[in-house]
């Protein structure tokens, strides 16, 4: 049976095989192609096993009070998570491919030949240069003054 990964099926649906290099990446497509591989009742049974039995964080059975209504909060957590973690690693690796083809655009890679860095600071120093000093107006949209 061929190996199903996240890079295959960003491959599949994209047309186009960005293989990423980082260690990062790797591991993230990895991980998404993990958790959307492995089925929501095995995933439930993990949980089950994890968050209940072992350390006893959470309840194993939803009981329900007259009106139907869960009788706490906390019994929703596991099959909220067992329905989320499937669709969050199908979403990844869809994510990842298209902001892969998204990255090799040629005018993406002649912004990064041309200096713009691939992440840019969170927050710009305030000894840069392009740092604003005071709240102003761009010339083209400032008053005109009157003459």
């Amino acid at each position: 049976m061929p190996r199903v990964t996240c890079r295959a099926l960003t491959h599949f649906h994209t047309g186009v095989d960005r293989s990423a290099d980082r260690p990062v990446d790797r591991i993230t497509g990895q991980a998404a192609t993990c958790a959307f591989a492995v089925p929501e009742f095995v995933i439930s049974v993990g949980l089950l096993l994890v968050l209940s039995l072992w350390t006893g964080r959470l309840p194993a059975v939803t009981l329900t009070g007259a009106d139907g209504d869960p009788a706490t909060w906390t019994m929703l957590i596991m099959p909220v998570l067992a329905l989320v973690i499937p669709q969050t690693g199908w979403n990844t690796c869809i994510v990842r491919g298209a902001l892969a083809d998204q990255a090799a655009i040629p005018h993406v890679e002649a912004a990064h030949f041309d200096g713009l860095p691939i992440r840019p600071p969170a927050r710009p120093s305030p000894l840069s240069p392009s740092a604003p000093t005071s709240p102003r107006l761009p010339s083209s949209l400032a008053p005109h003054p009157r003459r």
